[in-house]
C-alpha cells in the first residue's frame, strides 16, 4: 500500500478515537464544556491530519508547550514541528480524563497513548498530559500544555 493509503486509514482510526473521547465525556453539562470538548478534539485531530491552519486556530499566541523530554516550545515552533512531518501521529487514545472549568480557564488532565511513526518506525508511547485552556474572544485556546512520560 502507498503511504497515502496508510495515512488515510490512520486518519480514520484517529477520528474514531477522537469521537470515542467525545462520547466518553458524555453530554457536556454546559455550553462552555461542550465548546471545550470540541476544542480538545480539534487539537488532537490537527496532529493526525498535519493541519497547521487548525493548530493556528486552537493554539493561543501565548502558548507554552512542554514536551515529555523537557523541551518547551512556542506556538510557531509547535506548528512548524508538526508540519515538518518528522513524526507522523497516527492515533491518540485517552484514559482518566478530568476536566475542570472555572470561568475563562479550563484545566484538562488525561493519560494519552500516542501511536506515531518516527524515522520509519512505529512508536507507541504513554504520557500524562496537562492542558490549560483560556477563553479568548469567545473561543477556547490552548495556552499551556505539559506532558510527562509514563514508565
Amino acid at each position: 500500500m502507498t503511504n497515502g493509503i496508510h495515512r488515510r486509514q490512520a486518519g480514520f482510526a484517529a477520528l474514531a478515537a477522537i469521537a470515542a473521547l467525545a462520547s466518553a465525556r458524555g453530554q457536556a453539562a454546559t455550553p462552555d464544556e461542550a465548546a471545550l470538548s470540541d476544542a480538545i478534539a480539534r487539537f488532537y485531530k490537527a496532529y493526525v491530519e498535519v493541519d497547521g491552519e487548525a493548530f493556528d486556530k486552537v493554539l493561543s499566541d501565548q502558548l507554552s508547550f512542554g514536551h515529555s523530554d523537557g523541551r518547551i516550545e512556542s506556538k510557531q515552533r509547535v506548528i512548524s514541528g508538526i508540519l515538518s512531518k518528522r513524526i507522523l501521529f497516527k492515533n491518540f487514545s485517552f484514559e482518566n480524563e478530568q476536566i475542570t472549568v472555572s470561568s475563562e480557564v479550563a484545566i484538562v488532565r488525561h493519560l494519552a497513548t500516542i501511536e506515531s511513526l518516527a524515522a520509519g518506525k512505529s512508536v507507541v508511547g504513554k504520557v500524562n498530559v496537562l492542558l490549560v485552556w483560556h477563553k479568548q474572544g469567545g473561543e477556547w485556546k490552548l495556552i499551556a500544555r505539559q506532558a510527562m512520560a509514563v514508565a
